[in-house]
């Protein structure tokens, strides 16, 4: 299953990029250099911030592979703080 982001213009799909009211639209927003992948990168990028496992997010993206999803590992809130705090006990005996 793969996840699709949809965008709108004037409340309608956009259903091809490159078109030229979005070539425009970049301009104004002075943004150069867009790639879609960056959409991708920033979508993975909250899905892990807000807790998603990387997993699920690896189902989500449509079939990247476990090694790309470790990407985001390091933004996922505290994604080593329980395995960190299992030596507390141990140490502190």
């Amino acid at each position: 299953m793969r996840v699709v982001l949809f965008l709108t213009y004037k409340e309608n799909p956009i259903s091809k990029a490159g078109t030229k009211w979005w070539r425009k639209a970049l301009e104004r927003a002075g943004i150069e250099k867009f790639t879609w992948h960056g959409l991708r990168h920033t979508c993975a990028s909250w899905y892990i911030q807000n807790g998603t496992p990387l997993n699920v997010l690896q189902e989500l993206g449509g079939g990247s592979s476990y090694e790309m999803v470790q990407r985001y590992a390091h933004l996922e809130p505290d994604h080593l703080s329980d395995y960190a705090n299992k030596l507390e006990g141990i140490v502190a005996k």
